[in-house]
């Protein structure tokens, strides 16, 4: 499921027919690809599985915001941990009743395997409105592409985005307080 939908994405390109739905679609998931690398978050929520490492306090997954995890297993050992998701989408280990315990995680290389959820459950407006004027730019680029880049296009994402949407999405990069 997408943060914007094609419906949304036509209404504000002022689109009625739909003989560039397949492009738009296209320019809609650039748009989000670009936005979840720029801010480092999942547009929308998925589930995820993730194999970190040990030996810290915490483990931290790739992928933010983390909505819940499912189970953290040792793939050394095939043990399952109770944990807790800390402030910053990070896990602590935890004892059956949820008490925060203080020993690290056991080292090691890709120890633990992480399924959890993570992203957004809901999109922001902010988020939103930067998608569709990413989208309505690349869409009104699209007539001078002369290679293949993103969605076809020779025009980086980063260079449609401008200062105007970098700004919308400042306050939802990962590891400010928005997200």
């Amino acid at each position: 499921m997408s943060a914007v939908s094609l419906a949304e994405a036509k209404q504000w390109l002022q689109i009625s027919h739909m003989a560039q739905d397949a492009i738009i679609l296209l320019l809609i998931a650039g748009a989000e690809g670009y936005v979840a690398r720029h801010c480092g978050v999942v547009l929308p929520s998925e589930s995820l599985t993730e194999d970190l490492d040990g030996g810290d306090l915490y483990l931290r997954p790739a992928l933010q915001p983390v909505q819940s995890i499912t189970s953290v297993t040792d793939n050394q050992t095939g043990d399952t941990y109770d944990a807790f998701l800390a402030t910053g989408g990070c896990i602590r280990r935890a004892d059956a009743d949820g008490n925060l315990l203080p020993e690290t995680w056991p080292a090691g290389r890709q120890r633990y395997r992480l399924v959890y959820t993570a992203g957004l459950g809901t999109v922001p407006y902010g988020i939103r409105q930067a998608l569709l004027r990413l989208v309505a730019r690349a869409y009104e680029a699209r007539a001078g592409q002369a290679g293949g880049g993103a969605a076809g296009m020779s025009t980086t994402w980063g260079s449609l985005a401008g200062s105007a949407v970098k700004q919308l999405l400042r306050p939802y990069m990962r590891g400010t307080a928005g997200v």
